[in-house]
């Protein structure tokens, strides 16, 4: 039975360590893609799309489609895309939506979110203020 854990043990090490091997070759392309200025997601994806050809070019190693999708997403602004990309990753961890097959599956799901619109009803206040003299208050009386 120890030998089985340490094989499935080793297994995972090795799913780990390929994983990890992918994400260190596709390093310059993601940080690449940060520097880029917010945009729309459409604008966002051709320039990914651009920068995607480039790794390419270079003859780096070809990479998943669920890997350029994931890549996609990761790149997105986190000034626009916060709040998506949090709850994305939730329903994925929670299996309630399986990952996207590719670059336009991606593309679609963030396209097509709309971004919750956020206000504080109630928290503000008007104050009034009015001199009231001694003079006003004996004219009052009379």
């Amino acid at each position: 039975m120890k030998i089985a854990q340490n094989c499935t043990a080793s297994s995972l090490n090795i799913l780990v360590l390929r994983a990890l091997m992918k994400l260190s070759v596709r390093q310059p392309l993601t940080r690449w893609m940060k520097r880029l200025t917010p945009k729309a997601c459409g604008n966002y994806k051709e320039r990914f799309k651009a920068a995607l050809k480039a790794y390419e070019d270079q003859k780096n190693p070809d990479m998943d489609d669920k890997d350029v999708a994931m890549d996609f997403f990761n790149g997105l602004d986190n000034a626009r895309y916060a709040t998506f990309k949090s709850e994305t990753m939730n329903l994925l961890s929670s299996g309630a939506i399986k990952q996207p097959e590719n670059l336009n599956a991606m593309y679609l799901l963030a396209n097509q979110w709309v971004k919750p619109k956020t206000y504080a009803p109630g928290l503000a206040a008007t104050f009034a203020t009015t001199t009231w003299t001694l003079c006003q208050s004996m004219s009052v009386q009379d």
